[in-house]
């Protein structure tokens, strides 16, 4: 028989041990042991009520059990932290109300997620990076469930000409119910001022900003909407023409020539493949210049603008110019572990990604930062699967063709389309 407590000091972190069952059940299995575990692992608790794991059976299956089960407790083996790009514009839309919405991610994922703090205090520099610490599977999900999250804004104008005014009042019960029904909020502003489009400027008096938002993960019922509104407002009268659409998404000034990639060859791709046109900012755009498209509509030296002939075009695009955003994974060495140099330029080589060492002198530890596109996130994991030399579970599937997106297009296929014109 044999019996260890752990405490905090060993695990790092509070340990939830009645969701690890079956694994205990595969332990038991495989080395013929009897394995009892508490619920929970309090921290701080040094008496004689300190949890323990006990094992009972043969002294050689006793020491593989305790074997695999230290390797499963080892944290630094199992935490990692992840630092995504979000425009800081969205991250209260993100955490939601009184912070409900990220908790939810945390619960379910078992993560913490941290929103940079100096935005709160600091007027001029915002932070965009959002950083997810948890296991590796974790720390995938809660990237992908923020990427969810994100609110989802296109913007359009009609020229007023042969258009009644009172079809633009979002107070209106057919307004109202296209927001009602497909789930989006649509705000509409009036002016005669140029537009950022250049079109209708001299032929049209004035002109009517529409902006129509909802959240990636409600794209699908959010075309629909779009397509029930534009037919509202135009009375019909487009005559098979189309009504371009824009999108504007705020990248960290740093980070574009990361995202824009050798030559350009980022843009240049998804340009060829979606008919949209991608504008990043000259740098010499003055901070904070505010656009004419719409009252609410702010331009920076961060803002990225991609405008595109219909919805799935610039949706496809913007999705695209997301995974091009760059994420970084920070894991720890084991202890006394040393890395071949020639090794880790093979696998910056042939994994396309970025690797620095990084000493904790403070804790006598080596970190590795691995650094590559969002969208080759499997890359990242690869990287720490084979440098831990872990098992290929410790690669977690890219969530990127998530359930959410087969359930909202199913979704959107019931959703009623209404003549809503007078």
């Amino acid at each position: 028989m044999s019996s260890w407590p752990f405490y905090l000091a060993i695990l790092g972190e509070n340990k939830e041990m009645g969701s690890a069952e079956d694994f205990f059940k595969k332990i038991i299995a495989e080395t013929n042991t009897e394995i009892s575990w508490p619920t929970k692992l309090k921290s701080g608790a040094k008496s004689k009520k300190d949890p323990h794991i006990r094992i009972v059976g043969k002294a050689e299956g006793i020491a593989k059990a305790k074997e695999k089960i230290l390797d499963y407790l080892d944290s630094r083996k199992n935490r990692v932290t992840l630092k995504m790009d979000v425009s800081f514009t969205d991250h209260s839309h993100i955490i939601g109300k009184g912070g409900r919405s990220i908790q939810k991610v945390m619960d379910e994922t078992g993560c913490h997620i941290h929103f940079p703090d100096s935005n709160r205090t600091n007027a001029v520099e915002k932070s965009n990076q959002v950083s997810i610490a948890g296991t590796a599977s974790g720390a995938e999900q809660a990237r992908c469930r923020i990427r969810e999250l994100l609110p989802l804004t296109l913007y359009f104008e009609l020229p007023l000409n042969g258009l009644k005014l009172q079809l633009f009042d979002t107070s209106s019960p057919p307004i109202q119910t296209i927001q009602q029904t497909y789930g989006i909020s649509v705000n509409i502003r009036i002016t005669s001022k140029a537009n950022v489009f250049g079109a209708f400027r001299n032929t049209s008096p004035g002109f009517a900003s529409i902006a129509v938002r909802s959240t990636r993960a409600q794209c699908f019922a959010m075309k629909q909407g779009l397509a029930v509104l534009i037919d509202y407002l135009t009375s019909s009268t487009l005559n098979g023409s189309t009504i371009p659409l824009m999108l504007a998404i705020d990248i960290a000034s740093q980070h574009h020539s990361f995202v824009l990639g050798r030559g350009n060859c980022n843009i240049r791709s998804i340009m060829q493949q979606t008919g949209v046109v991608i504008t990043f900012p000259d740098p010499s755009v003055i901070e904070n210049s505010v656009s004419a498209l719409h009252g609410s509509f702010t331009t920076r030296k961060s803002t990225v603008i991609i405008k595109g002939p219909c919805f799935d075009s610039v949706l496809y695009a913007w999705q695209e110019l997301l995974g091009y955003l760059p994420l970084v994974l920070i894991f720890d060495l084991k202890e006394g572990q040393d890395l071949d140099a020639a090794f880790i330029t093979q696998l910056m080589e042939d994994l396309k990604v970025s690797i620095l060492l990084k000493p904790k002198q403070k804790q006598n530890l080596n970190s590795i930062m691995v650094r590559g596109p969002e969208r080759d996130s499997r890359n990242l994991f690869e990287v720490r699967r084979q440098i831990l030399d872990l098992d290929d579970s410790e690669v977690p599937v890219c969530c990127e063709k998530h359930a959410w997106l087969v359930a909202s297009k199913l979704f959107s296929m019931f959703l009623p389309y209404y003549g809503l014109n007078p």
